[in-house]
């Protein structure tokens, strides 16, 4: 009999992770036989976690929130879409070797064209956040889309320094920080608004992430990162005539791409969504 494929998450406060649901749903839809387990740890303990997965025969890792940034120094090699990022949300083991990847940059690509959001040199995006989840929404659309402007707030100001460094070639005077509190006199519209904080997630769900001074425009579009069903702010802007979407189709697009890397088999993205969230 052959041994259980072993998949895993590692990251932080997880006991509100749909992952397992997820990868158990691609198991049981690929026939592929295996196991999926939760590392929950705070930084200090990553790098044994990682060592533990490596040494137990584990083929793959995911990586989650708070971890995607600092897992980078405890893998052996990066490909180059997570080095561009500066984000690892996936990690690979094969031939004693840990490589750092980045499927976010996919399930981030897929869900924009999924929904059909406007593209265009007329249309202002405001990025909120700046940790390992925005800092791959930015490489995608500045990389891959036509924009006017790409605004990023980060709550602080070292985030924004970094990200002025890592993307002043590839953004030019496209790109735009600020740092989070910034009081502004003038109200500024933006045609996509992505939500790449914790807020509005299921620790927070009544939280706005929005700042006063950022309005939509009438066609806009509000996309979450986070996958709670309570989002207020998702339903809210729903409410109000606006196309809004939470994070579950990006998280469940980064998985399938995660899975087919690690097991070389294949799931349907819509197919798994659906029978993980319903609709």
């Amino acid at each position: 009999m052959s041994a259980l494929v072993q998949l895993g998450l590692v990251g932080q406060h997880l006991s509100y992770s749909l992952s397992p649901a997820i990868y158990n749903e691609l198991f049981k839809l690929t026939g592929v036989a295996g196991e999926f387990t939760c590392f929950d740890c705070d930084a200090p303990h990553l790098r044994e976690i990682i060592s533990r997965a490596k040494g137990s025969g584990f083929i793959g890792l995911a990586v989650t929130i708070p971890h995607k940034q600092a897992v980078m120094d405890l893998v052996d090699e990066i490909d180059a879409d997570a080095e561009g990022a500066g984000a690892v949300n996936a990690i690979n083991f094969a031939d004693n070797c840990s490589q750092g990847v980045n499927t976010d940059i996919f399930g981030f690509s897929y869900t924009l064209r999924q929904f059909g959001v406007h593209f265009g040199p007329e249309v202002n995006v405001l990025i909120l956040g700046a940790g390992g989840a925005a800092s791959s929404v930015a490489y995608v659309l500045l990389k891959e889309f036509k924009f006017r402007t790409v605004t990023i707030m980060a709550r602080s100001r070292e985030r924004v320094e970094e990200m002025r460094a890592r993307y002043a070639g590839l953004a030019g005077s496209r790109l735009r920080l600020l740092k989070t509190g910034l009081t502004k006199s003038n109200r500024e519209t933006f045609d996509l608004i992505i939500n790449a904080t914790p807020l509005g997630g299921p620790n927070a769900p009544d939280a706005n992430p929005i700042p006063k001074w950022a309005d939509m425009t009438n066609t806009g579009t509000y996309f979450d990162l986070n996958y709670n069903a309570d989002n207020r702010v998702v339903q809210k802007m729903q409410d109000r005539g606006y196309r809004a979407y939470d994070g579950s189709t990006m998280l469940v697009a980064q998985a399938v791409r995660n899975f087919e890397l690690w097991t070389g088999h294949k799931g349907e993205i819509e197919t798994v969504r659906r029978a993980v969230f319903g609709g």
